[in-house]
């Protein structure tokens, strides 16, 4: 998760052991490729009633153009959308889709009311 909070949604790491059996000790090499590094793109926001739209829009921190965060919007949803009082009683299911051919990552936040 490391390299995907800075952007690199591609990034690949490859592995191999040394294994010297007189110490019965092991050496690994990693080998990490970056990548490019992917932009935010757009966030939609469904099925949500204007007041708590209005609520998640002036909370979400993350903007177009912004070195795409993999990691923000499961903080978001376990720390903000909890926190706010008048997103209470609301479920979220997010997607996430990924361009590689333009870099850059969109968000889909499906809400869903919760029977009380």
């Amino acid at each position: 998760m490391l390299y995907g909070q800075k952007g690199f949604m591609a990034a690949q790491i490859k592995t191999t052991a040394t294994i010297n059996n007189e110490t019965h000790t092991a050496m690994f090499h990693l080998e990490i490729q970056e990548g490019a590094v992917y932009r935010f793109s757009k966030l939609e926001l469904l099925d949500l009633p204007d007041p708590q739209l209005q609520a998640v829009r002036r909370i979400w921190k993350l903007h177009e153009g912004d070195v795409y965060d993999a990691t923000y919007v499961k903080d978001f949803l376990k720390k903000s959308v909890q926190q706010n009082p008048v997103l209470s009683g609301w479920a979220v299911h997010y997607v996430q889709t990924i361009h590689d051919d333009t870099l850059q990552v969109d968000l889909s936040l499906k809400f869903r009311k919760m029977s009380q």
